[in-house]
């Protein structure tokens, strides 16, 4: 019997300490759970306001979609062409807007030849003005890999530059600058060669460029001889709405990049291009998804009018953004295009 009351004794103790213990860390779940509803609050009042942010601040938008500030190479000179690899021969000047006085740094990549030599620009030999994407400057790497290819394996002459806010050029980028500093160039080669064959080659934000200015140049009463595009986008919104960097606000939907101040909307000046054109895209595309490359393209196809020129796709195959000119697969295509 004795045993029995220590037994039952001791699970009296048990029991209350037990309850003793239960009522202790109740504090400390009710301090965790305010924690998490205040850290949960916080990220929302943070993630609405950098909605807002975005959706009301035209400077916001305009350094997440230039990224300009980025000069990659770091500390490279820019004018010496030679220490990125190019030639000798390749020419490093600048190109002032009259209006607004805003410098532009440019580069003239003349054609190597093992057979002949160099010439001027108006040799009668292709010149493919160049206008590159967003990041970095016209010296980043795989830019100077499609220079080489034009001017060493197509014997193309090369004039690229760096549009305003971009490496050492002066100013600051917009929709319309972009493509200004684009016609600034142009102008510069018609005047050193009236009658050469001047292709557009423009890449990611650049091909938003080079529809842009093609449509200029048409209403000029002159145009490219034919436009290559280069992992291209239909316009901002969805561009934006597929970048790695929108994820964030992906569930807020395309409604939400539709408050964007720049379109850059080459699917519609797309439709008003009397030039032959060539879309090429890589499939694994992590940046501009191919989807956007081929809808351009079908839209192209679809909707141009008849009497415009030819409009060719090519699968560049896993060659992901930037080094569309190493596929096999263009490069037969370009041999034909660009003559």
């Amino acid at each position: 019997m004795m045993v029995r009351s220590r037994k039952k004794g001791s699970s009296s103790a048990s029991s209350k300490h037990t309850e003793g213990d239960v009522s202790k860390d109740r504090p400390k779940q009710r301090r965790l759970c305010s924690f998490c509803l205040k850290f949960t609050v916080v990220l929302l009042l943070l993630y609405a306001f950098a909605a807002l942010s975005f959706v009301k601040c035209t400077w916001i938008q305009r350094e997440l979609i230039y990224v300009n500030r980025l000069r990659i190479p770091f500390f490279s000179n820019l004018s010496d062409p030679s220490e990125f690899g190019l030639h000798h021969r390749t020419k490093h000047f600048f190109l002032t807007h009259q209006d607004s006085q805003c410098k532009i740094g440019v580069w003239y990549v003349p054609r190597v030849s093992t057979t002949e030599a160099p010439n001027s620009l108006a040799d009668g030999y292709p010149v493919v003005l160049y206008l590159h994407g967003n990041t970095g400057t016209r010296g980043t790497y795989p830019r100077i890999g499609v220079y080489k290819y034009l001017s060493e394996e197509k014997n193309c002459h090369v004039v690229t530059f760096d549009y305003q806010g971009f490496g050492d050029s002066d100013c600051y980028p917009n929709e319309n600058n972009i493509m200004e500093d684009g016609l600034l160039v142009w102008k510069w080669i018609k005047e050193m060669a009236p009658n050469a064959r001047v292709y557009l080659w423009g890449h990611s934000l650049g091909s938003g460029a080079a529809t842009h200015l093609t449509l200029t140049l048409q209403s000029l009463g002159t145009a490219p001889y034919a436009v290559l595009l280069d992992a291209p986008f239909t316009n901002m919104v969805e561009a934006a709405y597929n970048h790695p960097f929108g994820l964030p606000f992906k569930p807020l939907g395309e409604i939400f990049y539709s408050y964007m101040h720049e379109n850059h909307s080459s699917i519609d000046r797309i439709l008003h291009i009397e030039c032959d054109i060539m879309i090429f895209h890589s499939h694994n595309d992590y940046i501009i998804p191919y989807h956007l490359g081929r809808k351009l393209y079908e839209t192209a196809v679809s909707k141009r009018n008849s009497k415009s020129g030819k409009v060719t796709f090519v699968n560049c195959g896993d060659q992901a953004h930037k080094y569309n000119y190493l596929s096999k697969e263009l490069r037969k295509a370009v041999k034909t295009f660009i003559q």
